[in-house]
């Protein structure tokens, strides 16, 4: 697939003023980035300040447009948007990050949990959801994926053995300092192990991975 170029949407001041939840969205279909922006940017709290398809693209968007939010689709042509969401959570603004899929089971909650999305949600959603969805997260709201004891329990099967303290604490939405510090580890090398965790998950012979179209 040849990536799709970003486009940015809105300089600043903000068409709908400098209160307005700024909003990126990422995603590697030119029609869905096109009716998420046309759909955030007809209500008048909100400001999709840029579309883009690769995640090299939205990081470096990220650090100029500083959003609020960013809407991340799972498959990207560079790289999944689960990557994408821990290394937004790394960086010193740490925007609220929303995983939008087409595939929003519990295999990819478990994931999300690990790379630090602040929300999963399906495509097939109302789009009034989506909006209020992003509104709560850009006011600072948890709404932490849930998921069951049974997916937890999958997922804790494919971990090694030293990730499972790591697994159960994000579940439970502790603060990677916490974390760190609780393991007596440096947050760097908290972040490495989560990498780790990511990968084995979404290695050949998981239980599952999201299918390519998302």
């Amino acid at each position: 697939m040849t990536p799709v170029l970003s486009r940015q949407l809105s300089p600043a001041p903000p068409a709908h003023g400098d209160l307005a939840v700024r909003v990126i969205v990422v995603d590697d279909h030119a029609a869905v980035r096109e009716g998420i922006r046309a759909m955030l940017g007809s209500e008048l709290d909100m400001e999709p300040v840029a579309v883009t398809a690769t995640a090299r693209e939205a990081l470096s968007l990220a650090q100029r447009a500083r959003p609020d939010v960013m809407v991340l689709d799972y498959h990207l042509p560079d790289e999944d948007g689960l990557s994408l969401c821990l290394r937004l959570k790394s960086t010193p603004a740490q925007p609220a990050t929303l995983i939008y899929s087409a595939f929003a089971d519990e295999h990819l909650v478990a994931l999300a949990i690990i790379a630090g999305a602040d929300a999963v949600m399906s495509k097939a959603c109302d789009p009034a959801e989506l909006c209020d969805l992003v509104r709560a997260l850009a006011g600072g709201a948890s709404r932490p994926p849930a998921i069951n004891p049974a997916a937890m329990e999958v997922a804790a099967s494919r971990l090694d053995t030293e990730d499972l303290p790591i697994f159960g604490m994000l579940a439970h939405r502790t603060p990677p300092a916490e974390i760190a510090a609780t393991l007596g580890m440096e947050e760097p090398w908290l972040t490495t192990r989560r990498w780790a965790m990511l990968k084995r998950l979404t290695a050949k012979g998981s239980r599952r991975t999201p299918p390519v179209r998302s």
